[in-house]
């Protein structure tokens, strides 16, 4: 009797190792082992950075929390907000542009992929999340504040001047430009 209920203990805690991702190789060997090592090495279901650690070293932890957390930063989301004058034209799939203090000469590259359907009442704005490639080696970090920019498109270029330089002479309106050998009166 005694046997089985350790060969059933055994089994649960075969089980426990496979939930916890262990392969049938990893179990056998830990059976055939004649010590029980103190360490165990944990392979993460997807490829990608530890962002955050929640037990130290020689911490006993349970099938219910969570040890580590791990992220693909091979892309990153960026939230931003839009002034609310600006909702009619911000859209899905815009081209973005983000900087961040860390890399203030670089820019990276990516597209909006989620608008806002509410304004916030108090600042006036409209949220918008944007997808961003990061570049091998990951220079760009979670919780990173950054400066977005969504790149509208181009408008076409007009011959503009402020009013004030605006001058009504003769039932004409000219300006005058600056030109290396004075003003000219156009």
């Amino acid at each position: 009797m005694e046997q089985r209920q350790a060969a059933r203990e055994v089994e649960g805690l075969e089980g426990r190792l496979r939930q916890i991702g262990l392969a049938d190789t990893e179990i056998a060997q830990i059976k055939s082992s004649s010590r029980a090592s103190p360490l165990l090495t944990l392979r993460a279901p997807i490829s990608g950075v530890i962002v955050e650690r929640n037990a130290s070293l020689g911490e006993t932890v349970g099938p219910g929390k969570a040890v580590f957390r791990v992220a693909d930063l091979s892309r990153v989301l960026a939230e931003g907000e839009a002034f609310e004058s600006q909702a009619a034209v911000l859209r899905r799939g815009l081209p973005v542009r983000l900087t961040v203090a860390a890399f203030p000469t670089r820019s990276f590259e990516g597209r909006s992929t989620n608008i806002g359907s509410a304004v916030d009442t108090e600042k006036r704005t409209i949220r918008f999340v944007a997808e961003i490639e990061n570049p091998p080696g990951a220079p760009l970090q979670p919780n990173m504040f950054a400066q977005v920019i969504v790149v509208m498109k181009a408008r076409p270029k007009v011959l503009a001047a402020p009013l004030a330089a605006i001058i009504a002479e003769g039932g004409e309106e000219v300006v005058f430009v600056a030109t290396g050998n004075g003003y000219e009166r156009r």
